[in-house]
């Protein structure tokens, strides 16, 4: 609208004159002297005035003489949009209540609430009792049949339409979930689909604790691929369809089964079964970690080749089969280039790699699983990906990376062992070995240990390689040193170590070990003492630099967390951490039964 002018302006333009902070005027088709048109300028009304007329005038033709005069625009009718009615009925199948919803021109919609009076609708709710969206529907179902619960009578009724038994509650996320709601779902199976906003979602876990114990199944699932505050209208108008949506909503069948041990009894004992002996089990899954920019996604693509091709990965001898890598940190130029420099290292051609099957998730939603309330929910493209490894029986599959494909925190123990559980479900159906790489937390990085947030994924995986730089004493001697470290294999021994260097493109495992390597291996002995030592120490024992039964270095090699050390390699270090006065020689006991013993300097 056009700014009005000034009243002084307004009096002008009109012929009229300013009389107790108004207009008086002459009316449309009345002579000059006439002062029968009140006009009041007031921006808050939907013309910019108010107009009054004393000879009677019609107020349109009025208000049109008022706006051509101060040079505003004609009026034109307002267009509403029309009202979409969602009818809340009683079990009975009566009108109850009445949701009228307009979505405005601009965006945004306008709500507003009747209850039925048996003669009519009346504009208040007025104590009406509160009940589900189609009601009548859900009482008339089977009570085997699974119930969606929405956010929106909208999203309830695009649901009915697909052939589901849908239903909202009044207000939506607004209003609270109340209990005689759940007395009409319980013992029914319950799907809750939340909007995409923090409300929602927040709504959705209310309903969900309000439900628990009540109900046969309970799934809080949040759809994959909705935009901020969609909802499943959404999800629906991008291209979802029923059978999608009830295989992402259907609950999950287990295979297990509880047997008797004496079944075993005359069957004979399965053969342990590795990828990579003592480093990659089959038929579940190895966590490879790694520092960013250390080489892991290169040696991951170097073991993928070995395997497709029939090669050795790091002198190490490789069952070969198909092998699917998914990557969502190279896009498709980088893994050719990767791979062009490790088919020439190894003088093959890509005819011996027919069987490597890859896909860049780069720059796209690489998740494999969607977050819910109660659990872990497979996407669409976990999916495709137990598709493509059904189709190919692969022997390895190579996830690249953790933080890509995983949707939750790091450091929420129940959710990190349910995305193994999903990982390691893919590798029992598919009888192949998972390799998922990842980066290390940052206590994991300044440990040594590699663990990444919560110890749950230490604990989850059955094999744990660790990928790391070679520095002894905050020294890195050669950039392109590394060393891959075995740090849990519940099938073998832990603290195993391959030396590597990057050499054209590529990793080698070092023949010989180097000084470095003897170092590093040193270091090694030293930080495991230190630990142990530290052990012992709290639990109120002790050990001792003199030998006999408590003699230090034969304690820790036989200690369960000696990670490979022997006897030999503990006693250098001892030596070493005497000389360092790292650890000194204590005394302690009574005068006549004096004992030496270990401990930290400064202890």
């Amino acid at each position: 609208m056009r700014a009005l002018p000034s009243i002084h302006e307004a009096a002008k333009a009109l012929g009229g004159e300013v009389v107790g902070g108004g207009i008086l005027a002459p009316g449309p088709h009345h002579s000059a002297a006439d002062r029968s048109l009140s006009v009041r300028l007031d921006a808050a009304a939907p013309d910019g005035f108010i107009i009054n007329s004393f000879a009677g005038d019609d107020w349109q033709p009025a208000k049109d003489h008022v706006r051509a005069r101060l040079g505003l625009p004609s009026w034109q009718p307002q267009v509403r949009a029309p009202a979409r009615e969602f009818i809340y009925r009683a079990p009975t199948g009566e009108p109850h209540i009445r949701v009228n919803r307009v979505d405005k021109p601009g965006g945004g919609k306008d709500f507003w609430q009747e209850h039925w009076t048996g003669r009519g609708w009346h504009k208040s709710l007025n104590g009406a009792e509160r009940v589900l969206y189609r009601l009548p529907e859900l009482l008339a179902a089977d009570p085997a049949e699974t119930v969606y619960l929405v956010e929106g009578e909208k999203c309830a009724d695009a649901l009915a339409a697909q052939g589901f038994l849908a239903t909202t509650n009044l207000g939506g996320a607004s209003q609270p979930w109340r209990d005689d709601y759940s007395a009409v779902l319980e013992g029914r199976r319950i799907v809750i689909l939340p909007d995409n906003d923090d409300p929602g979602r927040q709504h959705a876990n209310k309903i969900a604790k309000a439900l628990e114990g009540r109900v046969a199944s309970l799934n809080v699932m949040t759809l994959p691929g909705l935009p901020p505050k969609g909802d499943v209208v959404d999800w629906l108008d991008a291209g979802g369809t029923r059978e999608e949506l009830e295989r992402l909503c259907r609950p999950q069948h287990r295979a297990s089964q509880f047997y008797s041990a004496a079944s075993l009894k005359g069957k004979p004992i399965p053969q342990r079964d590795w990828l990579v002996s003592d480093l990659v089990p089959m038929n579940t899954v190895t966590l490879f970690s790694g520092d960013g920019g250390t080489g892991k996604s290169l040696l991951g693509l170097q073991l993928a080749v070995a395997a497709a091709a029939g090669e050795n990965w790091l002198e190490r001898s490789v069952r070969q089969g198909n092998v699917i890598v998914l990557s969502a940190e190279d896009d498709d130029d980088e893994l050719h280039r990767r791979l062009d420099d490790i088919l020439f290292a190894a003088g093959r051609s890509y005819d011996d790699i027919a069987g490597l099957t890859l896909r860049s998730l780069a720059g796209e939603d690489a998740l494999l699983a969607v977050e819910s309330q109660l659990s872990l929910m497979k996407t669409t493209l976990f999916e495709e990906l137990e598709a493509r490894a059904a189709d190919e029986a692969p022997s390895l599959v190579i996830i690249d990376t953790l933080a890509d494909v995983y949707p939750a925190n790091e450091n929420d123990r129940m959710k990190v062992r349910q995305f193994i559980g999903i990982l390691r479900g893919l590798a029992i159906r598919q009888r192949c070995a998972v390799m998922l790489l990842g980066h290390p937390s940052l206590t994991g990085l300044s440990s040594g240990t590699g663990a990444s947030g919560s110890t749950a994924w230490n604990n989850s995986v059955r094999s744990r390689l660790y990928l790391s730089r070679v520095i002894v004493e905050d020294y890195e001697s050669n950039p392109d040193r590394r060393l891959l470290t075995t740090k849990k294999a519940n099938y073998g021994r832990i603290g195993g170590e391959i030396a590597l260097t990057w050499r054209g493109g590529v990793f080698v495992a070092d023949a010989e070990p180097s000084s470095l390597d003897r170092m590093a291996a040193g270091a090694k002995a030293e930080r495991v003492f230190l630990e142990l030592l530290d052990e012992i120490t709290a639990q109120g024992r002790r050990v001792n630099a003199a030998g006999g039964t408590h003699y230090a270095p034969k304690v820790f090699a036989d200690h369960p967390s000696s990670e490979g050390v022997n006897k030999r390699a503990f006693r250098a270090a001892m030596e070493t951490l005497l000389a360092s006065h790292k650890v000194v020689v204590a005394e302690g006991g009574p005068p006549s039964r004096r004992v030496s013993f270990l401990e930290r300097a400064g202890a």
